[in-house]
C-alpha cells in the first residue's frame, strides 16, 4: 500500500499554526484524512481481483450507499427545519384562524345584542325582556350572559351561567364593567372570561332618541370551550390576564408548569413541558388595556419528529434494499416510477395551464404514487379554491357596481331633473365602446367612471342646478368646477386611476375648445370621447329646468353637426348606428305587437 499523502501533514501544518487549538484541530483533520485513504486503497485492492460485474455491482452498492447517507443527512436536516419552520406557520394559522372565529363570534353576539336592545325599546326598558331572552333557545345559544342597566347605570335585570357567583357580586361586576368597558370587547371577572357585545336601547325610537339604559350579551370562554377551541386549532390554547393564566386547554398539573414559565413578561418563543418543545405564538385580546388579556397558542412538534423519525427508517429501508437489489432490478424498477413521474410533470404542466383534469394515475403504494395522489388532491383543493375565489370575485364586482350604483343615483337626486343620467350615460357608453371592439377591461373602466363623472357636483348648490334661467358667469364657473373637484374627490382612491380621464375630460372638445384643460383630438382619452357622446344625447334628450328634452330626431342632427368639433367622428358614427338598430328593432316589436292583438 502507498504512503498516505496526509500521514506527515500534521507536524508540517503544526508550523504555521501558533494557537495550540487551532493545532490539535487541524491534526484531527488530518487524521480523518489519513483514514479516509486507507479505505479507498483497501476498496482498490479489493476490487483488483474482481470481474467487471463484480465491480459495477460494488461500484453501484457504494454509490447507492453514499448517496443514501448524504440524502438521509441532508433531507434529516432540511425536513427538521421545515418541521419547525411548519409548526411556527401552524401557530400562527392558528391566531389567524382564531381571530376570524372571534370576529364571527362577534356579529352573532352583536346580532343578539341588537335583537335584545330592540326588545327592550319595544318594552320600553321593561326588564322581562332580558328573562325573556335568556329562555329563548334561538336568543341564549352560545349566550352565558344577559344584563339590562337603566340610563343611570343601575342593574335592573341580570341573566347569568357563572357558576358560585351571588347575583349581588355579579351585578357589582357588570357595573364594573360597564364603567370601564373602553370599547373592549373582552371581560375578565376571576377565573371568568366573556366576549361581551353592548348596546343602547332608547324610548320610543325613532321618533324620540331619549336613552333608556344598555344591555350586555355576552360568550363566556370557560376551560371546556378552551379545550373546543384547541381542538380546532390543532393547538394547545391559554388566555391569560397580565402574568396570570385564566383559562386553558392544559390539565391543572400542565398549566401550571406552562404558567410558572411565562410569569416572566413576554412570551417567549419556545417553552418545555416535559420533554416535549413547544412553540408560542401569542395575541393581545385587549390592546391597550392593563392589564391586558391575551391568547397564547402553543404547538408541539411530535408529529412532524415522528414523520422525520419515519422518513429516515424508510430512506435507510430504501437504500439498503437498493444495494442489495442490484443493477438488474434497479433497471427493472426505474420504468415504475420514471414513467409515473413524467405523467405528474405533465400535469404538473397542464396545471400550469390551468387544466385540472389531466389524467393522473396513482398505481401502487410507493412514493410517486403517494407524491400523485397528493398532487391530485392539492390540484381538487386548488380547484375548489379557483371555483371559490371566482365566486368571491363576482360577488365583490357586483357588490362594487351596486355601491357605485347608489352612489351615482345619490349624486343624481340632488336634482330631479337628472335623476337616473348617470346610469343611462353609462350605459350607451358602454354599448358604443363595446360595438367600437373595446377589451372587457375597458368597458368596465367606462362603467366605473361613467357612473362617477358627475360625482363633483355634490358641490355645487341645488339652486343652481335647479335654475329655470340663464347662468350667470359665476354659476357656469362653479358648474365647471364638478369635473376638477370629482378628480379631487376620487384621486385617493388607487382603483379609479384608469377612470380618472373619464371624469377630468368627459367635457373636452376634439377642436380643443373644450373645458378644464382644453385638449384636443387624440390628447383626449378613448374612452372620455365616447361618454361625451353619450353624455350629451342623454342630456339634450332629456327634460331639464331651463328647456324640454329635445326629440331623437333633432338630437341625432346637433350630434352629427359637431362630428369633429365636439365629437370624435368613430364614437358618433358608431353611436348613430346603434341608436339605428334600436330603432328597427322597436319598430318591429310594435308590428308584432299589433298583429298579436289582431289575432
Amino acid at each position: 500500500m502507498r504512503n498516505p499523502p496526509y500521514r506527515n501533514a500534521a507536524p508540517w501544518l503544526g508550523k504555521w499554526a501558533p494557537n495550540l487549538l487551532v493545532h490539535r484541530r487541524l491534526a484531527v483533520l488530518c487524521s480523518h484524512f489519513n483514514h479516509l485513504h486507507s479505505a479507498v486503497e483497501g476498496v482498490r485492492e479489493l476490487a483488483g481481483g474482481m470481474n467487471l460485474r463484480r465491480k459495477f455491482l460494488l461500484s453501484l452498492a457504494l454509490v447507492i450507499a453514499a448517496l443514501t447517507c448524504g440524502t438521509l443527512l441532508t433531507v434529516q436536516q432540511s425536513v427538521k427545519a421545515h418541521a419547525q419552520q411548519q409548526v411556527e406557520v401552524d401557530v400562527r394559522n392558528s391566531i389567524l384562524t382564531f381571530q376570524v372565529m372571534v370576529q364571527q363570534q362577534r356579529m352573532v353576539l352583536s346580532r343578539k345584542a341588537e335583537l335584545l336592545a330592540t326588545l327592550a325599546e319595544l318594552r320600553n326598558g321593561d326588564n322581562t325582556a332580558i328573562q325573556d331572552a335568556s329562555q329563548d333557545p334561538w336568543q341564549s345559544e352560545d349566550c352565558d350572559l344577559f344584563a339590562m342597566v337603566d340610563a343611570q347605570g343601575r342593574i335592573t335585570a341580570l341573566q347569568t351561567r357563572i357558576l358560585g357567583m351571588s347575583a349581588g357580586v355579579a351585578k357589582q361586576a357588570i357595573g364594573s364593567l360597564l364603567r370601564n368597558a373602553d370599547g373592549q370587547n373582552w371581560w375578565v371577572s376571576g377565573r371568568q372570561i366573556y366576549q361581551i357585545e353592548v348596546r343602547p336601547y332608547y324610548e320610543d325610537p325613532p321618533i324620540n332618541h331619549i336613552l333608556l339604559g344598555e344591555v350586555v350579551v355576552g360568550r363566556e370562554i370557560d376551560s371546556g370551550r378552551a379545550r373546543d377551541l384547541g381542538r380546532v386549532l390543532s393547538s394547545e390554547v391559554l388566555f391569560r390576564y397580565g402574568v396570570d393564566t385564566v383559562v386553558s386547554s392544559f390539565t391543572p398539573l400542565d398549566e401550571t408548569e406552562i404558567s410558572e414559565q411565562l410569569k416572566s413578561g413576554a412570551v417567549p418563543n419556545r417553552v418545555q413541558l416535559g420533554e416535549k418543545d413547544l412553540f408560542t405564538k401569542s395575541v393581545e385580546l385587549t390592546p391597550g388595556a392593563h392589564p391586558s388579556l391575551g391568547l397564547t397558542v402553543l404547538k408541539s412538534d411530535e408529529e412532524e419528529l415522528a414523520s422525520l423519525a419515519r422518513l429516515n427508517r424508510m430512506l435507510l429501508s430504501l437504500g439498503l434494499f437498493a444495494v442489495l437489489g442490484g443493477g438488474a432490478i434497479v433497471y427493472v424498477i426505474s420504468d415504475t416510477f420514471t414513467r409515473p413521474l413524467g405523467t405528474l410533470v405533465e400535469g404538473v404542466h397542464a396545471l400550469e395551464q390551468g387544466d385540472f383534469t389531466y389524467p393522473l394515475a396513482a398505481i401502487g403504494k410507493d412514493e410517486v404514487a403517494r407524491v400523485t395522489r397528493a398532487f391530485e388532491g392539492m390540484r381538487n383543493t386548488l380547484e375548489r379554491n379557483e371555483a371559490q375565489r371566482q365566486q368571491y370575485v363576482t360577488e365583490l364586482k357586483q357588490l362594487h357596481l351596486g355601491t357605485l350604483t347608489a352612489l351615482a343615483r345619490a349624486i343624481d337626486a340632488k336634482s330631479h331633473w337628472t335623476a337616473g343620467h348617470s346610469e343611462r350615460v353609462t350605459s350607451w357608453a358602454v354599448k358604443i365602446a363595446s360595438a367600437m371592439g373595446l377589451s372587457e377591461h375597458e368597458l368596465e373602466i367606462i362603467h366605473r367612471g361613467g357612473l362617477l363623472h358627475d360625482v363633483g357636483k355634490i358641490g355645487i348648490p341645488r339652486a343652481i342646478l335647479n335654475k329655470r334661467g340663464k347662468l350667470t358667469d359665476e354659476e357656469v364657473r362653479q358648474v365647471r368646477e364638478h369635473v376638477p373637484v370629482g378628480a379631487r374627490i376620487l384621486e385617493p382612491i388607487p382603483g379609479f386611476a384608469e377612470c380618472m380621464p373619464i371624469i377630468l375630460q368627459h367635457h373636452e372638445w376634439v377642436d380643443g375648445s373644450g373645458y378644464p384643460e382644453g385638449l384636443a383630438g387624440g390628447e383626449i382619452s378613448l374612452h372620455a370621447r365616447i361618454f361625451a357622446v353619450a353624455d350629451c344625447y342623454d342630456a339634450l334628450i332629456s327634460d331639464r329646468p331651463y328647456r324640454s328634452g329635445m326629440s331623437p330626431e333633432r338630437v341625432k342632427e346637433i350630434i352629427r353637426a359637431g362630428v369633429g368639433k365636439q365629437f370624435d367622428p368613430a364614437a358618433v358614427e358608431t353611436f348613430l348606428s346603434l341608436l339605428e338598430h334600436e330603432s328597427r328593432e322597436e319598430a318591429a316589436e310594435d308590428i308584432s305587437t299589433s298583429l298579436v292583438g289582431v289575432a
